[in-house]
């Protein structure tokens, strides 16, 4: 009893208390959830496969009924074939209160993918403690639930939630399964191949799953896969050159150029399920529907895409800016971070944040990804696609500042501040709270 005692620190207190007051902040919304019924497109699109189970037929005639109704959605509307499976099979078919699991699956979808997302950055990759990590989930989960600009579309309609939230959740788990399968190859027995084979069989379903959903999923997704990969290439290279230039510790330097050999080969298998997605954002970028609605003017060029991507260069800056000024608490939450991690940090002999300047034009890159399909179609969007954007730019807020704030420590204090610094900043995240 005494070590459990022992055991909770402060940080850890912290933590508690952060996702605490988090789950007090979501009962209001899942209380909602009972007053929450299908309207609009849910039941445009869910009458189909109500239809079919209302005349008592089985299986085969919904799945028929189904494709049938893609084919004419993707012919006179849009073209996001794996969106339109889900607007289908909308709740509200089995019955006009199961309509009520909507905002459950909205929140839990995204307050899961931000929970994969970092903790694979904070504690598998940058080795920051799980603490850390729980306290700034609680913190990016009371802003994205409490803050989103469109919640009731974002979180309470099922067309939003299967469009951009569902494929927000996947493009978060795919992401970080890729990671594992083509990083962490240390941890791999010859045992575990199968396991290996299974997750990439699972990876690639994910990947060909997002290449029919929303635009902005599928290019951070297609954006941060392609990064991965060249990180694998690059390392692999640099390894072999250390052998080469180093004679000293060659079993060492020949072990870490297998690993880097073998992450090379999973790299290519990666490459598998980043062309299925890819196929699937062609096959959904040459329906016939998106020009009729987008307009007579709506066509992929060469020119439209380069003048969309400048237009968007400048459009993330003064939708960042703006995110502060609608969110007026959002600005504490850099303070908050910073505090954390300078509290959390712990001198390491090899040094983790060493490029910060990649890190920010990276971030910014993955926010252009998410905004570029809007700024192109130059069409109104509905209310879940400012929800994902606020998402993405929250996410990558968190770990730049993160990134930034270790960069700083492992430069001014070694990786670990002094306890009286600790005890300091401790004392500023009180006031701040």
């Amino acid at each position: 009893m005494k070590k459990q005692i022992k055991k909770c620190t402060p940080y850890m207190a912290v933590a508690v208390v952060l996702n605490l007051i988090l789950f007090l902040l979501l009962l209001p919304m899942l209380y909602c959830s009972l007053a929450d019924y299908a309207t609009g497109d849910d039941l445009t699109n869910g009458y189909v496969a109500y239809h079919v189970l209302l005349d008592g037929g089985g299986v085969g005639d919904m799945l028929r009924a189904v494709g049938g109704y893609i084919g004419e959605m993707y012919h006179t509307w849009q073209g996001t074939w794996s969106s339109l499976v889900l607007f289908c099979f909308a709740p509200m078919i089995w019955g006009a209160e199961v309509y009520h699991i909507v905002p459950w699956i909205g929140i839990f979808t995204v307050l899961a993918g931000t929970w994969l997302l970092l903790r694979e950055f904070l504690v598998k990759r940058a080795g920051l403690s799980k603490p850390l990590f729980w306290s700034l989930f609680a913190l990016a989960g009371i802003f994205e639930t409490q803050y989103a600009p469109a919640p009731r579309a974002g979180f309470f309609w099922y067309t939003c939630v299967a469009h951009y939230n569902i494929p927000f959740f996947v493009m978060a788990w795919t992401l970080t399964a890729a990671l594992k399968f083509a990083l962490d190859v240390e941890k791999e027995r010859v045992s575990s191949v199968r396991r290996s084979a299974f997750r990439l069989f699972w990876i690639t379903i994910g990947y060909t799953y997002l290449g029919g959903t929303t635009y902005p999923a599928i290019l951070l997704s297609l954006f941060c896969t392609f990064l991965l990969i060249l990180y694998v290439f690059r390392d692999g290279k640099r390894r072999k050159q250390d052998v080469l230039c180093e004679r000293e510790e060659q079993d060492v330097l020949r072990k870490q150029v297998e690993w880097a050999s073998l992450r090379k080969k999973r790299g290519l298998l990666l490459l598998l399920p980043l062309l299925l997605e890819t196929i699937g954002l062609l096959i959904s970028m040459a329906a016939p529907g998106n020009r009729v609605r987008g307009g007579a003017g709506f066509r992929f060029s060469p020119q439209s895409i380069l003048v969309a991507v400048l237009q968007t260069i400048w459009q993330v800056l003064t939708d960042s800016a703006q995110n502060f000024l609608r969110v007026r608490p959002l600005i504490l939450l850099i303070p908050f971070v910073v505090v954390l991690t300078l509290c959390a940090m712990k001198k390491r002999e090899k040094k983790v944040f060493r490029h910060p300047l990649l890190m920010v034009l990276l971030a910014y890159l993955m926010n252009v990804a998410v905004y570029l399909p809007a700024v192109f179609a130059g069409t109104s969007v509905s209310g879940g696609y400012p929800d994902m954007e606020y998402f993405v730019f929250l996410i990558t807020l968190i770990l730049t500042t993160v990134y930034l704030t270790g960069y700083c420590g492992e430069r001014r204090w070694g990786g670990e501040v002094c306890v009286e610094g600790k005890k300091k900043t401790g004392a500023v995240f009180a006031v701040l709270l």
